[in-house]
Protein backbone atom coordinates (compact mmCIF):
# COMPACT_ATOMS: atom_id res chain seq x y z
CA UNK A 1 0.00 0.00 0.00
CA UNK A 2 1.19 3.93 -0.78
CA UNK A 3 0.21 6.11 1.57
CA UNK A 4 0.72 9.85 1.11
CA UNK A 5 0.04 12.26 3.55
CA UNK A 6 -2.00 16.03 3.96
CA UNK A 7 -0.74 17.88 6.56
CA UNK A 8 -1.86 21.03 8.48
CA UNK A 9 0.19 22.37 11.06
CA UNK A 10 -1.68 25.09 13.44
CA UNK A 11 0.79 27.27 15.74
CA UNK A 12 -1.45 29.13 18.24
CA UNK A 13 0.79 31.77 19.82
CA UNK A 14 0.73 33.87 23.24
CA UNK A 15 2.72 36.53 24.78
CA UNK A 16 3.24 37.21 28.24
CA UNK A 17 0.93 39.14 30.68
CA UNK A 18 2.13 41.25 33.59
CA UNK A 19 4.99 38.31 33.47
CA UNK A 20 2.61 35.57 33.81
CA UNK A 21 1.72 33.08 30.92
CA UNK A 22 -2.07 33.10 30.50
CA UNK A 23 -4.32 34.70 27.97
CA UNK A 24 -6.49 37.97 28.07
CA UNK A 25 -8.15 40.85 26.23
CA UNK A 26 -4.79 41.82 25.82
CA UNK A 27 -2.87 39.24 25.09
CA UNK A 28 -5.31 36.60 23.08
CA UNK A 29 -3.95 33.34 21.77
CA UNK A 30 -3.17 33.55 18.27
CA UNK A 31 -3.42 30.78 16.10
CA UNK A 32 -1.55 30.04 12.60
CA UNK A 33 -3.28 28.19 9.91
CA UNK A 34 -0.96 26.40 7.19
CA UNK A 35 -2.26 25.61 4.09
CA UNK A 36 -2.64 22.02 3.78
CA UNK A 37 -0.66 19.89 1.18
CA UNK A 38 -1.51 17.44 -1.31
CA UNK A 39 1.64 15.46 -3.06
CA UNK A 40 -0.47 13.49 -5.20
CA UNK A 41 -3.50 10.72 -6.17
CA UNK A 42 -2.95 7.66 -4.22
CA UNK A 43 -3.03 4.23 -5.49
CA UNK A 44 -3.94 0.77 -4.05
CA UNK A 45 -2.60 -2.03 -4.95
CA UNK A 46 -5.56 -4.62 -4.77
CA UNK A 47 -4.15 -7.99 -5.09
CA UNK A 48 -0.57 -7.56 -3.63
CA UNK A 49 1.10 -6.45 -6.77
CA UNK A 50 3.26 -4.16 -6.59
CA UNK A 51 5.12 -4.78 -10.24
CA UNK A 52 1.92 -3.81 -11.64
CA UNK A 53 2.08 -0.82 -12.30
CA UNK A 54 1.30 1.76 -15.43
CA UNK A 55 0.28 5.62 -16.01
CA UNK A 56 -3.58 6.22 -15.80
CA UNK A 57 -5.61 9.41 -16.38
CA UNK A 58 -7.16 10.63 -13.10
CA UNK A 59 -10.92 11.80 -13.49
CA UNK A 60 -11.60 15.02 -10.99
CA UNK A 61 -15.33 14.46 -11.33
CA UNK A 62 -15.08 10.85 -9.30
CA UNK A 63 -13.55 9.94 -5.96
CA UNK A 64 -13.17 6.09 -6.63
CA UNK A 65 -11.65 5.14 -10.36
CA UNK A 66 -10.13 2.14 -11.81
CA UNK A 67 -8.20 1.16 -14.12
CA UNK A 68 -8.17 -1.45 -16.98
CA UNK A 69 -6.29 -3.75 -14.61
CA UNK A 70 -8.47 -5.23 -11.85
CA UNK A 71 -5.13 -4.94 -9.38
CA UNK A 72 -5.52 -1.26 -9.36
CA UNK A 73 -7.80 1.44 -7.59
CA UNK A 74 -7.12 5.15 -7.54
CA UNK A 75 -8.29 7.34 -4.78
CA UNK A 76 -8.72 11.10 -5.19
CA UNK A 77 -7.52 13.53 -1.99
CA UNK A 78 -9.46 16.07 -0.67
CA UNK A 79 -8.64 19.40 -2.17
CA UNK A 80 -6.23 21.15 0.10
CA UNK A 81 -8.06 24.60 0.03
CA UNK A 82 -11.34 23.29 0.78
CA UNK A 83 -10.24 21.44 4.31
CA UNK A 84 -8.09 24.44 5.21
CA UNK A 85 -10.86 26.77 4.22
CA UNK A 86 -13.11 24.30 6.39
CA UNK A 87 -10.32 24.06 9.87
CA UNK A 88 -10.14 28.35 9.07
CA UNK A 89 -13.99 28.56 10.07
CA UNK A 90 -13.99 26.04 12.73
CA UNK A 91 -11.22 28.25 14.45
CA UNK A 92 -12.64 32.00 13.85
CA UNK A 93 -16.21 30.88 15.76
CA UNK A 94 -13.94 30.84 19.21
CA UNK A 95 -14.13 34.88 20.02
CA UNK A 96 -11.52 34.34 22.64
CA UNK A 97 -8.81 33.19 19.55
CA UNK A 98 -6.84 35.44 16.72
CA UNK A 99 -5.78 34.18 13.54
CA UNK A 100 -2.85 35.31 12.06
CA UNK A 101 -2.74 37.19 9.18
CA UNK A 102 0.12 36.12 7.50
CA UNK A 103 -1.76 32.49 7.22
CA UNK A 104 -4.54 34.07 5.04
CA UNK A 105 -2.23 36.09 3.26
CA UNK A 106 -0.30 32.67 1.92
CA UNK A 107 -3.61 31.84 0.56
CA UNK A 108 -4.43 34.88 -1.34
CA UNK A 109 -1.44 35.83 -2.54
CA UNK A 110 -3.25 38.07 -4.98
CA UNK A 111 -4.39 40.49 -2.27
CA UNK A 112 -2.22 42.29 0.44
CA UNK A 113 -4.60 41.20 3.56
CA UNK A 114 -1.77 42.60 5.91
CA UNK A 115 -2.23 45.88 4.89
CA UNK A 116 -5.59 45.89 6.65
CA UNK A 117 -4.94 43.32 9.14
CA UNK A 118 -1.53 44.08 11.19
CA UNK A 119 0.99 41.45 11.37
CA UNK A 120 0.87 39.05 14.30
CA UNK A 121 4.58 38.65 14.94
CA UNK A 122 4.31 34.96 14.17
CA UNK A 123 6.17 33.06 15.48
CA UNK A 124 7.37 34.68 18.61
CA UNK A 125 6.61 32.93 21.96
CA UNK A 126 4.49 30.21 20.40
CA UNK A 127 3.22 28.39 22.95
CA UNK A 128 0.87 25.39 21.52
CA UNK A 129 1.16 23.57 18.24
CA UNK A 130 -1.67 21.79 16.47
CA UNK A 131 -0.23 19.22 14.11
CA UNK A 132 -3.54 18.27 11.88
CA UNK A 133 -2.50 15.01 9.63
CA UNK A 134 -5.06 13.59 6.81
CA UNK A 135 -4.52 10.49 5.58
CA UNK A 136 -6.05 7.99 3.30
CA UNK A 137 -5.95 4.15 4.33
CA UNK A 138 -6.98 1.49 2.30
CA UNK A 139 -10.03 -0.31 3.94
CA UNK A 140 -10.31 -4.70 4.20
CA UNK A 141 -11.68 -6.82 1.89
CA UNK A 142 -15.11 -5.87 3.15
CA UNK A 143 -15.13 -1.96 2.95
CA UNK A 144 -13.66 0.94 0.59
CA UNK A 145 -11.23 3.32 1.72
CA UNK A 146 -11.37 6.04 3.72
CA UNK A 147 -10.01 8.83 5.24
CA UNK A 148 -8.35 9.72 8.74
CA UNK A 149 -7.82 12.87 10.56
CA UNK A 150 -5.27 12.99 13.36
CA UNK A 151 -4.95 16.33 15.53
CA UNK A 152 -2.24 16.72 18.18
CA UNK A 153 -1.68 19.48 20.63
CA UNK A 154 1.74 20.53 21.57
CA UNK A 155 2.90 22.17 24.99
CA UNK A 156 6.07 23.49 23.99
CA UNK A 157 7.03 24.68 27.55
CA UNK A 158 6.83 21.12 28.89
CA UNK A 159 8.09 19.13 25.29
CA UNK A 160 4.91 16.92 25.15
CA UNK A 161 1.67 15.94 23.41
CA UNK A 162 -1.06 16.86 25.71
CA UNK A 163 -4.08 15.68 23.26
CA UNK A 164 -4.67 13.58 20.39
CA UNK A 165 -7.50 13.27 18.69
CA UNK A 166 -9.01 11.48 15.50
CA UNK A 167 -11.91 11.46 12.88
CA UNK A 168 -12.86 9.03 10.37
CA UNK A 169 -14.82 9.33 7.19
CA UNK A 170 -15.35 7.30 4.27
CA UNK A 171 -16.65 8.33 0.21
CA UNK A 172 -20.25 8.24 1.61
CA UNK A 173 -19.77 10.55 4.68
CA UNK A 174 -17.76 13.26 2.74
CA UNK A 175 -20.77 15.61 3.22
CA UNK A 176 -20.02 15.22 6.74
CA UNK A 177 -16.59 16.78 6.79
CA UNK A 178 -17.82 19.98 8.08
CA UNK A 179 -19.40 18.86 11.09
CA UNK A 180 -16.86 16.13 12.21
CA UNK A 181 -14.46 18.70 11.75
CA UNK A 182 -16.50 21.37 13.35
CA UNK A 183 -16.78 19.44 16.61
CA UNK A 184 -13.57 18.02 16.62
CA UNK A 185 -12.31 21.65 16.42
CA UNK A 186 -14.57 22.87 19.28
CA UNK A 187 -13.72 19.92 21.64
CA UNK A 188 -9.80 20.61 21.21
CA UNK A 189 -10.01 24.03 21.17
CA UNK A 190 -12.02 24.76 23.71
CA UNK A 191 -10.65 22.57 26.46
CA UNK A 192 -7.47 24.58 25.27
CA UNK A 193 -8.84 27.93 26.20
CA UNK A 194 -11.30 26.98 28.96
CA UNK A 195 -8.79 27.75 31.60
CA UNK A 196 -9.30 31.61 30.81
CA UNK A 197 -12.67 32.27 29.90
CA UNK A 198 -15.95 32.82 32.16
CA UNK A 199 -19.48 34.13 31.88
CA UNK A 200 -21.12 37.42 32.06
CA UNK A 201 -23.98 37.91 34.19
CA UNK A 202 -26.79 40.84 34.50
CA UNK A 203 -28.60 41.09 37.90
CA UNK A 204 -30.84 43.41 37.76
CA UNK A 205 -33.19 44.79 41.18
CA UNK A 206 -37.04 45.50 41.08
CA UNK A 207 -36.59 49.14 40.62
CA UNK A 208 -34.91 48.47 37.09
CA UNK A 209 -36.10 45.21 35.85
CA UNK A 210 -39.34 47.07 33.76
CA UNK A 211 -37.01 49.66 32.71
CA UNK A 212 -34.13 48.04 30.30
CA UNK A 213 -34.40 48.20 26.59
CA UNK A 214 -32.91 44.71 26.49
CA UNK A 215 -32.01 44.85 22.60
CA UNK A 216 -29.75 47.99 22.58
CA UNK A 217 -27.08 45.49 25.03
CA UNK A 218 -23.80 46.07 23.24
CA UNK A 219 -20.34 44.59 24.99
CA UNK A 220 -16.59 45.13 24.01
CA UNK A 221 -13.19 44.81 26.16
CA UNK A 222 -11.27 47.84 27.00
CA UNK A 223 -7.78 46.00 25.34
CA UNK A 224 -7.23 44.26 22.51
CA UNK A 225 -4.09 43.14 20.54
CA UNK A 226 -3.05 43.94 17.58
CA UNK A 227 -0.01 42.70 16.32
CA UNK A 228 2.53 42.65 18.82
CA UNK A 229 0.95 45.68 20.33
CA UNK A 230 -1.65 45.83 22.97
CA UNK A 231 -4.56 49.03 22.42
CA UNK A 232 -7.75 50.80 23.50
CA UNK A 233 -10.61 49.78 21.82
CA UNK A 234 -13.49 52.45 21.32
CA UNK A 235 -17.13 52.50 20.76
CA UNK A 236 -16.55 51.09 17.10
CA UNK A 237 -15.95 47.83 18.49
CA UNK A 238 -18.73 47.36 20.09
CA UNK A 239 -20.42 43.71 19.65
CA UNK A 240 -24.18 43.31 20.16
CA UNK A 241 -25.44 40.68 23.01
CA UNK A 242 -28.14 38.80 24.13
CA UNK A 243 -29.05 38.22 27.57
CA UNK A 244 -30.71 34.70 28.14
CA UNK A 245 -32.75 34.81 31.31
CA UNK A 246 -31.75 32.22 34.20
CA UNK A 247 -33.77 31.20 36.24
CA UNK A 248 -33.30 30.64 40.31
CA UNK A 249 -33.46 26.66 39.83
CA UNK A 250 -30.70 26.98 37.26
CA UNK A 251 -28.32 29.33 39.17
CA UNK A 252 -25.11 27.28 39.60
CA UNK A 253 -23.38 26.83 43.09
CA UNK A 254 -20.61 29.36 41.36
CA UNK A 255 -22.80 31.78 40.57
CA UNK A 256 -24.91 31.57 43.58
CA UNK A 257 -21.72 32.04 45.69
CA UNK A 258 -19.99 34.93 43.49
CA UNK A 259 -23.79 36.56 44.08
CA UNK A 260 -23.43 36.44 47.78
CA UNK A 261 -19.55 37.61 47.70
CA UNK A 262 -20.24 41.10 45.81
CA UNK A 263 -23.41 41.55 48.24
CA UNK A 264 -25.23 43.66 46.35
CA UNK A 265 -27.05 46.66 48.37
CA UNK A 266 -30.27 46.62 46.62
CA UNK A 267 -30.39 43.23 46.37
CA UNK A 268 -31.29 41.36 42.96
CA UNK A 269 -34.75 40.71 40.76
CA UNK A 270 -33.82 38.70 37.78
CA UNK A 271 -30.31 37.21 36.19
CA UNK A 272 -29.55 37.23 33.02
CA UNK A 273 -26.46 35.37 30.83
CA UNK A 274 -25.02 37.24 28.04
CA UNK A 275 -24.02 35.88 24.83
CA UNK A 276 -22.48 36.74 21.41
CA UNK A 277 -25.19 37.15 18.88
CA UNK A 278 -23.01 35.75 16.27
CA UNK A 279 -22.78 31.86 15.23
CA UNK A 280 -19.89 31.17 17.79
CA UNK A 281 -19.04 27.99 19.90
CA UNK A 282 -19.79 28.70 23.04
CA UNK A 283 -21.31 32.02 22.55
CA UNK A 284 -21.30 32.77 26.61
CA UNK A 285 -18.15 32.89 27.09
CA UNK A 286 -15.46 35.19 27.41
CA UNK A 287 -11.70 35.76 27.66
CA UNK A 288 -10.85 36.99 30.91
CA UNK A 289 -10.19 41.13 31.32
CA UNK A 290 -11.65 44.39 30.86
CA UNK A 291 -15.23 44.98 29.20
CA UNK A 292 -17.28 47.65 29.02
CA UNK A 293 -21.25 47.11 28.61
CA UNK A 294 -23.51 49.85 27.66
CA UNK A 295 -27.46 49.57 27.39
CA UNK A 296 -30.35 51.83 27.29
CA UNK A 297 -32.74 52.11 30.40
CA UNK A 298 -35.34 54.37 30.71
CA UNK A 299 -34.93 56.16 33.83
CA UNK A 300 -37.40 58.85 35.17
CA UNK A 301 -38.54 58.77 32.09
CA UNK A 302 -35.67 59.83 29.81
CA UNK A 303 -33.91 57.08 27.91
CA UNK A 304 -30.77 57.27 29.37
CA UNK A 305 -26.99 55.38 28.47
CA UNK A 306 -26.24 52.55 31.54
CA UNK A 307 -22.89 51.78 31.53
CA UNK A 308 -20.43 49.29 33.75
CA UNK A 309 -16.84 48.17 33.38
CA UNK A 310 -16.24 44.81 34.69
CA UNK A 311 -12.89 42.94 34.81
CA UNK A 312 -13.40 39.08 34.09
CA UNK A 313 -11.53 36.87 36.11
CA UNK A 314 -11.13 33.28 34.60
CA UNK A 315 -13.44 30.37 35.86
CA UNK A 316 -15.31 32.74 38.50
CA UNK A 317 -18.90 34.28 36.87
CA UNK A 318 -18.76 38.05 35.97
CA UNK A 319 -21.29 40.10 37.59
CA UNK A 320 -22.74 43.70 36.13
CA UNK A 321 -25.82 44.91 38.47
CA UNK A 322 -28.19 47.33 36.79
CA UNK A 323 -29.77 49.21 39.83
CA UNK A 324 -31.84 52.50 38.92
CA UNK A 325 -31.89 55.04 41.46
CA UNK A 326 -35.33 55.27 42.80
CA UNK A 327 -36.78 59.17 41.22
CA UNK A 328 -37.12 61.42 44.85
CA UNK A 329 -40.59 62.91 44.68
CA UNK A 330 -40.78 65.63 42.87
CA UNK A 331 -40.07 68.87 44.51
CA UNK A 332 -42.70 71.30 44.79
CA UNK A 333 -42.08 74.63 44.93
CA UNK A 334 -44.33 75.91 47.71
CA UNK A 335 -46.49 79.08 45.53
CA UNK A 336 -45.51 82.40 47.33
CA UNK A 337 -46.01 85.73 47.05
CA UNK A 338 -45.22 89.35 48.80
CA UNK A 339 -46.83 91.76 50.70
CA UNK A 340 -45.96 95.39 51.72
CA UNK A 341 -48.11 97.53 53.90
CA UNK A 342 -47.57 101.07 53.59
CA UNK A 343 -48.84 104.15 56.25
CA UNK A 344 -48.31 102.67 59.42
CA UNK A 345 -49.46 104.95 61.70
CA UNK A 346 -47.60 105.68 65.33
CA UNK A 347 -48.92 103.83 68.24
CA UNK A 348 -50.42 100.98 66.50
CA UNK A 349 -49.99 97.21 67.15
CA UNK A 350 -50.25 95.95 63.52
CA UNK A 351 -50.52 91.92 63.72
CA UNK A 352 -50.52 89.72 60.45
CA UNK A 353 -51.69 86.16 60.84
CA UNK A 354 -52.28 83.14 58.71
CA UNK A 355 -55.90 81.13 58.68
CA UNK A 356 -55.79 77.28 58.95
CA UNK A 357 -58.30 74.86 59.56
CA UNK A 358 -57.93 75.01 62.94
CA UNK A 359 -57.69 78.42 63.54
CA UNK A 360 -55.08 81.44 63.00
CA UNK A 361 -51.59 81.48 63.98
CA UNK A 362 -48.80 84.49 64.04
CA UNK A 363 -46.67 85.51 61.21
CA UNK A 364 -45.96 88.75 62.72
CA UNK A 365 -46.65 91.36 65.49
CA UNK A 366 -45.39 95.09 65.12
CA UNK A 367 -45.58 97.45 67.35
CA UNK A 368 -45.07 100.99 65.55
CA UNK A 369 -43.65 104.08 67.41
CA UNK A 370 -42.28 107.56 66.29
CA UNK A 371 -38.97 105.81 67.05
CA UNK A 372 -39.45 102.78 65.43
CA UNK A 373 -40.90 99.52 63.74
CA UNK A 374 -40.72 96.67 66.28
CA UNK A 375 -41.45 93.29 64.49
CA UNK A 376 -41.46 89.74 66.06
CA UNK A 377 -41.61 87.54 62.93
CA UNK A 378 -39.59 84.44 63.78
CA UNK A 379 -40.34 82.12 60.50
CA UNK A 380 -36.27 82.51 58.28
CA UNK A 381 -38.43 81.62 55.20
CA UNK A 382 -39.88 84.57 55.16
CA UNK A 383 -37.63 88.35 54.59
CA UNK A 384 -38.84 90.98 56.06
CA UNK A 385 -37.93 94.90 56.00
CA UNK A 386 -39.08 97.77 58.33
CA UNK A 387 -38.67 101.07 56.87
CA UNK A 388 -39.18 103.52 59.74
CA UNK A 389 -39.06 106.64 57.41
CA UNK A 390 -41.17 105.48 55.21
CA UNK A 391 -43.25 103.74 57.58
CA UNK A 392 -43.80 100.60 55.40
CA UNK A 393 -43.49 97.04 56.25
CA UNK A 394 -42.16 94.30 53.13
CA UNK A 395 -43.25 90.56 53.79
CA UNK A 396 -41.24 88.60 51.02
CA UNK A 397 -42.13 84.61 50.39
CA UNK A 398 -45.25 84.31 52.29
CA UNK A 399 -46.35 80.90 51.30
CA UNK A 400 -49.84 80.12 49.86
CA UNK A 401 -52.65 81.07 51.51
CA UNK A 402 -55.04 83.33 53.31
CA UNK A 403 -53.50 85.82 55.16
CA UNK A 404 -55.42 88.47 58.16
CA UNK A 405 -54.18 91.91 59.01
CA UNK A 406 -55.02 93.13 61.65
CA UNK A 407 -54.54 97.07 63.05
CA UNK A 408 -55.68 98.66 66.57
CA UNK A 409 -53.79 101.03 68.70
CA UNK A 410 -51.48 101.17 71.29
CA UNK A 411 -52.33 101.89 74.93
CA UNK A 412 -50.23 103.84 76.55
CA UNK A 413 -49.71 105.22 80.63
CA UNK A 414 -50.61 108.31 81.61
CA UNK A 415 -50.99 107.50 85.04
CA UNK A 416 -50.51 104.24 87.18
CA UNK A 417 -52.97 102.24 86.57
CA UNK A 418 -54.69 104.15 84.11
CA UNK A 419 -54.38 104.35 80.24
CA UNK A 420 -55.51 105.67 76.69
CA UNK A 421 -55.29 104.55 73.91
CA UNK A 422 -56.65 106.42 70.21
CA UNK A 423 -59.55 104.66 68.94
CA UNK A 424 -58.15 102.82 65.62
CA UNK A 425 -58.72 99.58 64.08
CA UNK A 426 -58.29 97.77 60.56
CA UNK A 427 -59.08 94.36 59.18
CA UNK A 428 -58.66 92.75 56.43
CA UNK A 429 -57.82 89.67 53.91
CA UNK A 430 -54.59 88.74 52.09
CA UNK A 431 -55.02 85.61 49.37
CA UNK A 432 -52.10 84.47 48.31
CA UNK A 433 -52.37 81.99 45.36
CA UNK A 434 -50.00 82.39 42.37
CA UNK A 435 -46.31 82.42 42.67
CA UNK A 436 -44.41 86.07 43.05
CA UNK A 437 -47.63 87.83 43.53
CA UNK A 438 -46.56 91.28 45.09
CA UNK A 439 -50.02 92.44 47.11
CA UNK A 440 -50.51 96.61 48.63
CA UNK A 441 -52.30 97.22 51.74
CA UNK A 442 -52.26 101.19 52.71
CA UNK A 443 -53.46 101.89 56.09
CA UNK A 444 -55.80 105.18 56.68
CA UNK A 445 -54.25 108.01 59.18
CA UNK A 446 -55.05 108.80 62.17
CA UNK A 447 -55.45 112.27 60.93
CA UNK A 448 -58.76 111.18 59.87
CA UNK A 449 -59.92 110.48 63.14
CA UNK A 450 -62.28 113.04 65.14
CA UNK A 451 -65.05 112.34 68.44
CA UNK A 452 -65.16 112.29 71.67
CA UNK A 453 -63.50 110.28 74.30
CA UNK A 454 -65.12 107.32 76.35
CA UNK A 455 -64.01 106.46 80.10
CA UNK A 456 -63.91 102.41 80.65
CA UNK A 457 -63.82 100.74 84.09
CA UNK A 458 -62.69 97.30 84.28
CA UNK A 459 -64.10 95.17 87.30
CA UNK A 460 -62.45 93.46 88.64
CA UNK A 461 -59.02 95.18 88.80
CA UNK A 462 -55.88 93.31 87.37
CA UNK A 463 -54.44 91.23 90.17
CA UNK A 464 -51.03 90.71 87.93
CA UNK A 465 -48.95 92.30 85.28
CA UNK A 466 -49.91 89.64 83.04
CA UNK A 467 -53.50 90.00 83.03
CA UNK A 468 -54.63 91.74 79.90
CA UNK A 469 -58.73 93.39 79.01
CA UNK A 470 -59.26 93.06 75.19
CA UNK A 471 -61.93 95.93 73.73
CA UNK A 472 -63.62 94.96 70.48
CA UNK A 473 -66.03 96.97 68.45
CA UNK A 474 -69.58 95.51 67.46
CA UNK A 475 -68.13 92.12 66.04
CA UNK A 476 -65.56 92.49 64.65
CA UNK A 477 -62.42 90.02 65.39
CA UNK A 478 -59.95 92.59 65.66
CA UNK A 479 -59.55 94.14 69.03
CA UNK A 480 -58.86 98.13 69.45
CA UNK A 481 -56.94 97.92 72.45
CA UNK A 482 -54.72 95.47 74.66
CA UNK A 483 -54.86 96.67 77.93
CA UNK A 484 -52.43 95.09 80.75
CA UNK A 485 -51.96 95.96 84.27
CA UNK A 486 -54.80 98.87 84.29
CA UNK A 487 -58.39 99.63 85.65
CA UNK A 488 -58.86 102.09 83.73
CA UNK A 489 -59.15 103.24 79.71
CA UNK A 490 -59.68 106.38 78.00
CA UNK A 491 -60.71 106.24 74.15
CA UNK A 492 -60.11 109.06 72.28
CA UNK A 493 -61.40 109.37 68.52
CA UNK A 494 -65.27 107.52 69.33
CA UNK A 495 -67.34 109.21 66.02
CA UNK A 496 -69.97 111.02 67.93
CA UNK A 497 -72.32 109.51 65.13
CA UNK A 498 -71.50 106.24 66.62
CA UNK A 499 -74.33 104.34 68.20
CA UNK A 500 -73.05 100.66 68.63
CA UNK A 501 -71.41 98.15 71.14
CA UNK A 502 -67.66 98.11 72.89
CA UNK A 503 -67.02 94.19 73.51
CA UNK A 504 -64.90 93.47 76.71
CA UNK A 505 -62.69 90.22 76.88
CA UNK A 506 -60.84 88.98 79.97
CA UNK A 507 -61.11 85.47 78.89
CA UNK A 508 -63.35 83.25 77.10
CA UNK A 509 -65.35 83.05 80.00
CA UNK A 510 -65.45 86.89 81.36
CA UNK A 511 -66.60 89.24 79.02
CA UNK A 512 -69.11 91.82 78.93
CA UNK A 513 -70.96 94.30 76.15
CA UNK A 514 -71.07 98.33 76.79
CA UNK A 515 -73.72 100.20 74.61
CA UNK A 516 -72.34 103.36 72.93
CA UNK A 517 -75.01 105.70 72.39
CA UNK A 518 -74.87 108.75 69.58
CA UNK A 519 -73.65 111.91 70.91
CA UNK A 520 -70.58 114.39 71.66
CA UNK A 521 -70.62 114.07 75.63
CA UNK A 522 -67.92 112.45 77.02
CA UNK A 523 -69.17 109.01 78.77
CA UNK A 524 -68.53 106.85 81.65
CA UNK A 525 -69.00 102.83 81.07
CA UNK A 526 -68.08 100.47 83.34
CA UNK A 527 -66.94 96.94 82.10
CA UNK A 528 -67.84 94.88 85.01
CA UNK A 529 -66.51 91.53 84.06
CA UNK A 530 -66.24 89.66 87.38
CA UNK A 531 -70.77 89.63 87.28
CA UNK A 532 -71.00 89.26 83.79
CA UNK A 533 -73.21 92.02 83.42
CA UNK A 534 -74.28 94.29 80.66
CA UNK A 535 -73.56 97.94 81.38
CA UNK A 536 -75.23 101.08 79.84
CA UNK A 537 -74.93 104.76 80.35
CA UNK A 538 -78.62 106.50 80.61
CA UNK A 539 -79.60 109.04 79.48
CA UNK A 540 -78.97 108.20 75.57
CA UNK A 541 -79.32 111.27 73.49
CA UNK A 542 -80.15 109.52 70.37
CA UNK A 543 -81.61 106.53 68.12
CA UNK A 544 -80.78 103.52 70.17
CA UNK A 545 -80.70 101.37 66.76
CA UNK A 546 -76.96 99.78 66.33
CA UNK A 547 -75.01 101.35 63.28
CA UNK A 548 -72.52 100.11 61.63
CA UNK A 549 -68.94 102.24 62.61
CA UNK A 550 -67.66 103.76 59.91
CA UNK A 551 -65.05 106.48 59.22
CA UNK A 552 -62.14 104.56 62.22
CA UNK A 553 -62.88 101.10 61.90
CA UNK A 554 -62.26 99.66 57.86
CA UNK A 555 -63.06 96.24 56.36
CA UNK A 556 -62.84 95.53 53.24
Amino acid sequence: MIKRLLSVLLIFSVTLVLGEKSFSTQDPPMVYIYQFVSYDTTLFFLNDAPNKRERIAVNATSDYLTTSSSDILIVNSIDVRTITSIVTSAVARFSALKIAGESIQRRISSENILEMLKSSNYPVETDFIIIGEINILRGNSNSEPHYEIDLKILDVSRQEIINSSMIALSKPQINDLRNLVDQLVEDVVGNLISPFVSNIFLATDSTSTGKILWDTCVLRPVDDFVGSKKIQTDNKDYELVQQEPVPDPRISPALRAELARVNFNFGYDEIRLVKSVFDRYRPDTFLQGKYLLSIQVINNGVVEQFMREINLVALRPGIIQIHLEIPPPPVVVPVSGNLKISNLPIDVVMELLKASPTGQHQIDRVISTAKELDGHCENPDIKTEYNIKNRTVQYEGLYEGTYVLSTYGQSKVFFPGKQSVDLYSYTDTIKIDSAQTQHHKTLFGKNELGGREVVIYFNPFPNKESDTYKLFIQDSNSPIANVKNAGELHVFGVPTDFNGTFRVFKDEKHFTTLNIPRGGKKIYLNADLENETLSEVKPSDGNNEPEPFYGFFKRE
